[in-house]
């Protein structure tokens, strides 16, 4: 799904059925937490360090970095949104 917004991503996991292991559906944040986790991309970090996992890969290295910069980007403008709506008052 590229260029989609997290909104968008959960939405479409609780259409497609995708639901936690207690059977709830995602909710955004922690579809966020899942997208900045490299654990999927077969490396496992630890105290502020990573590792090399023995998990299969769900994802390639190249998209994984994809995301990170995408949402980097937006939560910049987010953050700027706020600093600009808090002067506003």
């Amino acid at each position: 799904m590229p260029g989609e917004s997290i909104l968008t991503i959960t939405e479409y996991m609780k259409a497609q059925g995708i639901v936690t292991r207690f059977g709830r559906p995602y909710v955004k944040s922690a579809v966020q937490t899942m997208l900045s986790n490299p654990f999927y991309i077969g490396v496992n970090r630890f105290d502020r360090r990573d590792y090399p996992g023995a998990q299969q890969r769900l994802i390639r290295a190249q998209v994984f970095e994809q995301v990170q910069r995408r949402c980097t980007m937006v939560d910049q403008c987010a953050s700027r949104n706020i600093t600009l709506y808090s002067r506003a008052l």
